[in-house]
């Protein structure tokens, strides 16, 4: 149904703590969320039993513990089980939830085998209309073509459900042949086998659609082709059948241009102070006046007092949502209040999310996480033009080529970091313009790099071209963002060999490539090192054991509170203390667990410091 009636908070965490539980116990294999509904009652009393299931093919759960995941804050035995089984807060959270809407949460495991949990809620109907509604359904038959049964199989589930005829195939001659005796109207294709698809299609002269299906945030640089990313859902495949998705194209003027508007005035509105921080980082390098608030109401009272060129506003928010404060705004009444724009800021940058934005009043959407290039795009869209000033960078030959702006304004050049094959500049502009951002990102990529090393030479090992292409699409990506331009070039041309089944050229360049990762991340563990090495700050004073102890047990106060904002300013006030070496690196283990919302762990870390400082 299209529309229900229950807490939307508590549903979106409860999904959130249960994947983020089955991420984490998963090293290898697939996790598979499913949402079906049953409906019952009469016309006027009608309402929907949603089944929600989550399964793993990750460690499992020993019999013994069963008992115990549900428990608040449990920890089982991580010495015993490698550091990876077992659950913590968020599961007891989540029981309590479902609890208190009536519903109820199971799960099965088999330990080393995987878990399934399954959550039954029930929810009123307020609109019994289908959301996703394919029109002539019977007439718009799509071919699958991919290689990876799980996704295969999840969009022809969607399909059936949708009522529309579906095939699938994975190699190239049962492809041409089903092409050869079966009419259909459109084609899925993975990215892999687009051009062989193509290709086939253009020879054949068959009047019928392709579709891309590409990894959720991949840039694509074809002209004027549908795109669905992966994993696919039926919203998306709705609006794809009913032709609803403009092709993407890339607009490289847009791209080049680079301004200021040092008298546009803007106002940032979400619930979560990293959230805000990180926006506010992101949009320095434009020299705008820029002012924050932590709720819709707030955020209503600071637009009745003050005039705002732009107002960034958060889609999910306790008490008052996006929408909602949007509505008010709105119904202020003045000219300025009923034209302002006001941006969407959503984590959740589905298909068909933009129309409903703009039918609630709102004027454009940002995802989150923020890309800089569509920041910029937004930016400029909105901001009136008389406030934009064109702004370049003279000491370079023009305007950057991916459109990032100059975030390392401001910096003390002479403090930075210097890292053979980095431009550590704009690596900075690229991760929210602070060097502790930077260093903190610089970190997480040497522990994936040293992973995708040995993940790439397994992957060739035994012959994997598909999840070889994956690996350094993923390095092509993560370079790029800390500002090693020649590594993800690189990544980048071996990435669209590896679509292209090139294997010579694979085996030609993979072993250069490897080599300068390899020294790559031999430069940033050599910086990581350093720094940790020098000594604080002149003035710095030792900490005493009893504030250090009154830091910590206030932290994890935050964490038990789900409060990162609150989490991540106790993180910066302990970081001006003076630690010892081995203190101060486990610190910031803690900044890196909670930077990846890992809170279990960053409370195992915090609990073994604080009994470190009881013995003295």
């Amino acid at each position: 149904p299209n529309k229900l009636v229950g807490d939307e908070v508590r549903i979106r965490q409860i999904l959130l703590n249960i994947l983020n539980n089955a991420v984490k116990y998963t090293e290898k294999g697939s996790i598979s969320l499913s949402i079906e509904g049953k409906i019952g009652g009469d016309d006027n009393t009608r309402h929907i039993i949603l089944n929600i299931s989550v399964a793993d093919t990750g460690i499992g759960i020993k019999a013994e513990n069963f008992g115990k995941v549900f428990g608040d804050f449990v920890q089982f035995d991580k010495a015993a089980n490698k550091g990876i089984e077992g659950t913590g807060l968020g599961l007891a959270i989540t029981k309590s939830f479902c609890d208190a809407m009536g519903g109820e949460i199971s799960f099965a495991s088999e330990y080393g085998t995987g878990s399934t949990f399954k959550i039954q809620l029930p929810q009123r109907v307020a609109d019994p209309v289908p959301m996703a509604v394919v029109r002539d359904a019977g007439d718009k038959a799509v071919l699958i073509y991919e290689m990876d049964e799980r996704y295969a199989r999840s969009i022809m589930h969607s399909l059936d459900n949708l009522g529309v005829p579906n095939g699938w195939v994975t190699i190239q001659s049962d492809f041409y042949e089903t092409l050869r005796k079966t009419p259909y109207a459109f084609i899925f294709v993975s990215h892999i086998l687009y051009e062989g698809a193509k290709k086939i299609v253009e020879r054949m002269d068959l009047r019928v659609k392709l579709v891309l299906m590409i990894e959720y945030g991949t840039e694509v640089s074809l002209r004027d082709v549908n795109t669905i990313a992966m994993p696919a859902h039926t919203l998306s495949i709705t609006d794809i059948l009913n032709n609803k998705v403009e092709s993407r194209t890339y607009n490289r003027e847009t791209a080049l241009t680079r301004f200021i508007a040092p008298s546009a005035r803007i106002l940032l509105v979400d619930d979560i102070s990293t959230n805000l921080k990180v926006a506010e980082g992101l949009m320095s390098p434009f020299k705008m006046q820029i002012e924050t608030c932590k709720s819709g109401a707030d955020a209503i009272d600071m637009v009745k007092n003050r005039a705002y060129d732009i107002v960034f506003m958060d889609h999910m928010m306790p008490e008052m949502d996006g929408i909602e404060a949007t509505n008010i705004i709105r119904r202020l009444g003045t000219e300025y209040h009923k034209n302002l724009p006001i941006i969407a800021l959503t984590a959740n940058a589905v298909s068909g999310v933009k129309e409903m934005f703009i039918q609630n009043q709102m004027s454009d959407f940002l995802s989150k996480p923020i890309e800089m290039t569509r920041l910029t795009a937004i930016l400029q869209k909105w901001i009136p033009q008389e406030k934009q000033e064109k702004h370049y960078d003279m000491k370079k030959s023009g305007p950057p080529a991916d459109g990032s702006a100059d975030g390392a304004a401001g910096l003390d050049h002479t403090a930075l970091p210097v890292i053979k094959g980095i431009d550590v500049e704009k690596g900075i502009s690229m991760t929210g313009g602070t060097l502790e951002s930077y260093l903190t990102t610089l970190g997480i990529f040497l522990e994936d790099g040293k992973e995708k090393v040995s993940q790439i030479n397994a992957a060739l090992a035994h012959g994997g071209l598909s999840l070889y292409t994956t690996y350094v699409h993923a390095i092509k990506s993560a370079a790029g963002s800390i500002g090693a331009a020649a590594i993800s070039d690189s990544a980048k041309a071996l990435e669209n060999a590896g679509r292209n089944e090139d294997r010579d050229f694979i085996e030609q360049n993979n072993p250069v490539f490897m080599e300068d990762f390899g020294v790559l991340l031999e430069g940033i563990e050599h910086t990581l090192s350093s720094r940790k090495q020098t000594a604080p700050a002149s003035g710095a004073e030792t900490v005493s054991p009893e504030k250090m102890k009154r830091d910590l047990t206030e932290l994890k106060a935050a964490l038990d509170e789900m409060d990162p904002g609150k989490a991540d300013e106790i993180i910066g006030r302990l970081r001006k203390d003076q630690w010892g070496n081995d203190w101060s690196e486990r610190l910031e283990t803690i900044a890196k667990h909670i930077l990846l919302s890992d809170y279990d762990e960053a409370a195992l870390v915090i609990d073994a410091l604080l009994t470190d400082a009881d013995k003295g």
